[in-house]
């Protein structure tokens, strides 16, 4: 099991997440969500992090009503948000 953290996102035209910056144990950089959806799917944990050492808590998988799958928070916390997250 990885543990990969979340540290910028980037919307899409609705809302959705469309790209994240992330660091963890084979990979870094900037991502499309598919590929923090496929860790989760494997049992990965994936957390965002805000200023570098506050965790927002972990993303969960969350599939569309057109059947696309991104990512969520398990459990919202007022002012740690993906929303909240700085922008790529």
């Amino acid at each position: 099991m990885g543990l990969y953290i979340v540290t910028a996102v980037q919307f899409d035209a609705t809302g959705e997440v469309e790209y994240v910056r992330w660091r963890g144990d084979s990979s870094h950089g900037v991502v499309e969500v598919s590929r923090v959806v496929e860790a989760i799917d494997r049992g990965d944990i994936v957390e965002m992090w805000f200023s570098g050492q506050l965790s927002g808590g972990r993303l969960c998988k969350k599939i569309l009503p057109n059947g696309k799958a991104t990512v969520g928070e398990v459990t919202v916390t007022p002012g740690r948000t993906l929303f909240h997250l700085p922008r790529i």
